[in-house]
Order: structure tokens, then C-alpha cells, then sequence
């Protein structure tokens, strides 16, 4: 199977869109998952590792727009991609950041949401992103897709954030046997388990969550409000801890896998796989990062 290259942000000379034509752009037209091609994703991540999340998508079988380092960039990337992964690293400013609050399919990771100026930073785009989701929908439209992917410390960040009552929050691990639509964001606690409380974040932002951690969980949306979709698995890739950037890949991964309609806990499911098979086979972080990329290209071609 033959990948396309990462390309740089070199689109046709076009007229930048407005933020509200980025919302009608050709991925209106179709399902996601509806493509026929390599999906295309915009991936704006911290410059440390851009590189590793280019070829993580290229493997994952996507293709990768690079390189927006303008507003104007950025906002007409992502009204030609299927999937825009915002990452709020270092280099990603607030001006650029809101050029892509109307994109129609993000995933947002929030790096740093834990600090001060960048806290603020994500809280505003988050707070920004749902308001035009939900104006969107108030037109009919309820096409958006939103998903927060982020750790354990990054969720629990978020929850002091759009809780303040919460101050001191920890999540903690237990999932009880039934995913159930959460009806009222007024009764968690800081001792109740990690699902009851990242469906509420889920229901405040209108967001879909993706938390990872030792345990991974996924809240989503179907007919009935925010539910756990997921929850697994406890088998750790050790490995993933000890190099740069591994979390920001699966960022990547999610965001080629979202644009085919993949569901996030297969995702998330898999990511392991091809880790614990990567890590059975190398003597170090090193071996494991080509290890690992060859996991998931060959399971591209193999499917």
C-alpha cells in the first residue's frame, strides 16, 4: 500500500473562506467515513512533534496537511480537510487556534490546560466551539463533531475549568456496569468514579471525551444525550511513557480514523494492540517508535 506525502499547507489560490463557509466546506456533502480516498487531516501540532505525527498519520493511512503557521493558512486548511487535529502546544497561538473553531470535524488535545495562560487559551476556543456547534444546530445542522482527546491531568484540568466548585478534583477509576445518559451535571463529586463525571464534561462542552490513561474511556453521543462508550483496557504499553509525543500521535491516529468513522474505543483499542506487539519486539524507546510505525502500516494494508 502506497502512502501519500505529507504536504505542506500549498492549496489552490483560493479566496479565504469565512468562518462560516469553513462549516459548509466539501465535507458537508458526505457521511464521514463516506470517502473513497486517504483521508485528508489537518494536523496543527507542537513543533517538537510534528514529524512523528505526520508519519503516524501517513501510516494510519491518512494524509497530513502540515504547516499552517498563519491564521489564514490554518483557516483555509480546514475548509479543505476532513478532519482538523488542533493541538495546543507551544506554537499554537489563540489567533490561530480560532481560525478553526468553525472547522467542521476537530480533534482538540488539550496540552497545557493545567497552566494559567494556556488554560485560558483552551477554555475560550472550547467555550467558543460550542457555541457555534450549537448554533449550528439551532439552524438544522448537526453536523459538527468535536473530540477531546487528552490524559488523565488534562481532563481533570478541564474539569476545575468548566466546574470551579471542583477545586482539588482527581478522577478516580471505578465504571460501573451500564453506560447511562447523563441528565444533570449538579450531583458529582470529587470521589465519584471517572465516567460519571467525564460524561458531564462531555454533556457541558458538547463535546465528545476521550480520556486516556491506564485505563481508557470514551464518552459519546447517541439518540439519548452523552454516554460511556468505552472503558478498557488495563493492559499498559509501558513503552509509550518513555518517548516524546505519543500521546499527540494517537491525536493524529484518531483524527485519519474519525474521517473513515471509526469509532474512538476501537481506536483506542487498537493503539494498544499495535504497541504491545511493537514493544515485544524492541530493546528500547528507540526501536519501539519504527516498530511501532511499521504495526500500523501494516495493519493498513492488511485490512
Amino acid at each position: 500500500m502506497v502512502f501519500p506525502r505529507a504536504t505542506q499547507c500549498s492549496l489552490a489560490p483560493l479566496s479565504v473562506p469565512s468562518r462560516h463557509s469553513i462549516a459548509r466546506s466539501a465535507t458537508t456533502t458526505r457521511a464521514m467515513g463516506d470517502i473513497g480516498r486517504p483521508p485528508r487531516v489537518q494536523l496543527i501540532v507542537n513543533a517538537a512533534v510534528a514529524s512523528k505525527c505526520a508519519d503516524v498519520a501517513l501510516a494510519a493511512g491518512g494524509a497530513p496537511v502540515m504547516g499552517c503557521t498563519t491564521a489564514e493558512e490554518a483557516r483555509e486548511c480546514a475548509s479543505k480537510v476532513d478532519v482538523t487535529l488542533l493541538n495546543f502546544g507551544t506554537p499554537t497561538t489563540e489567533e490561530i487556534a480560532n481560525a478553526v473553531v468553525d472547522a467542521r470535524a476537530v480533534v482538540v488535545d488539550p496540552v497545557g490546560a493545567g497552566l494559567g495562560t494556556r488554560g485560558g487559551v483552551i477554555e475560550r476556543w472550547l467555550t467558543r466551539r460550542r457555541a457555534a456547534t450549537r448554533a449550528a444546530r439551532a439552524e438544522g445542522d448537526d453536523g459538527y463533531k468535536t473530540w477531546v482527546k487528552g490524559n488523565r491531568s488534562e481532563m481533570e484540568a478541564l474539569v476545575r475549568m468548566f466546574f470551579p466548585d471542583r477545586e482539588g478534583f482527581t478522577l478516580g477509576a471505578e465504571v460501573s456496569a451500564t453506560p447511562e445518559s447523563v441528565e444533570s451535571a449538579e450531583s458529582a463529586s470529587a470521589a465519584q468514579p471517572a465516567e460519571t463525571v467525564l460524561r458531564e464534561l462531555a454533556m457541558e462542552l458538547d463535546m465528545e471525551i476521550v480520556c486516556t490513561g491506564r485505563t481508557d474511556f470514551v464518552v459519546g453521543k447517541d439518540e439519548g444525550g452523552y454516554v460511556l462508550k468505552y472503558a478498557g483496557d488495563d493492559d499498559d504499553v509501558v513503552t509509550f511513557g518513555r518517548f516524546s509525543g505519543a500521546g499527540c500521535c494517537l491525536g493524529a491516529v484518531l483524527a485519519v480514523k474519525a474521517a473513515s468513522g471509526i469509532e474512538p474505543g476501537v481506536v483506542l483499542k487498537e493503539y494498544r494492540v499495535h504497541g504491545k506487539r511493537a514493544e515485544a519486539k524492541s530493546n528500547g524507546p528507540g526501536s519501539f517508535q519504527v516498530n511501532f510505525l511499521d504495526e500500523l502500516c501494516n495493519a493498513g494494508t492488511s485490512s
